[in-house]
This record gives C-alpha cells, sequence and structure tokens, in this order.
C-alpha cells in the first residue's frame, strides 16, 4: 500500500482558508495532511480539521489558538517510517539546519522558510514544501507531495499564477 500526503507550511492565511485549486484537489485525494505551522488564523486549521486527516505543528507566526492545539514538533508513523513534523524556526541558524540537526526520524518536514526543497542528508529525508500562498525569496508558491509504500518519494508541486 502506498499513503498520499499532502504537505503544507506558511500558508499565513490570518482569515478565511481559500487555498488554490489544485491543492485543494490534491487534499480531496490525499490520506493524510500535514501543516507545518504558520497558519496564522485560525480559519484554515478548522477546515482542515473537518477532513479528519490533519496533522499538524504550530510555527512561530501562529495565534495562541493555534498554538495551543497543536504542538511545536510531533511525530507520526507511515508504513513503518518515522516522520518527524517540525516548523524549522527553532534548533538551528536556519530552518534547514533545524531539520538536519533531527536525529532517529527517516523523514523530516519542515517549513519556515518558504524555499521549497527535497535533500538526502545521510539517510534522513528533509522535505519542506514551499509556501502555497506566499512565495517570499522562493522562485514559486508551491506545496508538497509525499507517497510513501515500498520506496518513498516526496515531490514539490509549483503553484501557478
Amino acid at each position: 500500500m502506498t499513503t498520499r500526503i499532502v504537505v503544507l507550511a506558511d500558508t499565513h492565511l490570518p482569515r478565511g482558508h481559500d487555498l488554490p485549486r489544485p491543492l485543494e484537489r490534491e487534499i480531496d485525494g490525499a490520506d493524510l495532511v500535514v501543516h507545518l505551522g504558520d497558519f496564522t488564523g485560525i480559519d484554515l486549521a478548522d477546515a482542515l480539521e473537518k477532513t479528519g486527516k490533519l496533522v499538524a505543528v504550530h510555527g512561530n507566526n501562529d495565534v495562541l489558538a493555534i498554538r495551543h492545539r497543536y504542538p511545536d514538533r510531533r511525530e507520526i508513523t507511515v508504513e513503518g517510517r518515522t516522520i518527524r513534523c517540525i516548523h524549522g524556526d527553532t534548533g538551528g541558524r536556519t530552518a534547514a539546519a533545524a531539520a538536519a540537526a533531527e536525529r532517529g526520524a527517516n523523514i523530516v518536514l519542515y517549513g519556515h522558510s518558504h524555499m521549497p526543497g527535497v535533500l538526502d542528508d545521510n539517510g534522513t529525508l528533509l522535505f519542506n514544501p514551499g509556501s502555497a500562498t506566499q512565495k517570499r525569496f522562493a522562485p514559486y508558491r508551491s506545496f508538497g507531495i509525499l507517497s510513501i509504500g515500498e520506496e518513498v518519494d516526496a515531490q514539490v508541486v509549483p503553484v501557478e499564477g
């Protein structure tokens, strides 16, 4: 069996929960949705929770209601692989360094920088989906698809427009 996970971070939606349509379609077809913090407001969190698929951590820009609802780090097991979820704002000089400092997981999912990337760090997959709503210094807006079965496949999906 293969588990399909939509990976989000840094949506920064203080009100409402409007996400790009391609992302909404992917969420509908996903087995899990992981949000790595900086929802900013509660509306998107509420909408994603209604899907029954959400696993989340809070980020440094999240309101208190989000900080109380979700931890700053979380670990899940999918298809026998340990996945650590962090925002990426603590534990290293950069978000990528914070992810690389995490030990004992097969996969580390992180956000904070808005910079998408997939890296094999000595057998640990480090995966940042970027931001589907605010590219900041990244070349484009994006989200991630993580497929876990016999093999692990991590893809950054650019958002048009």
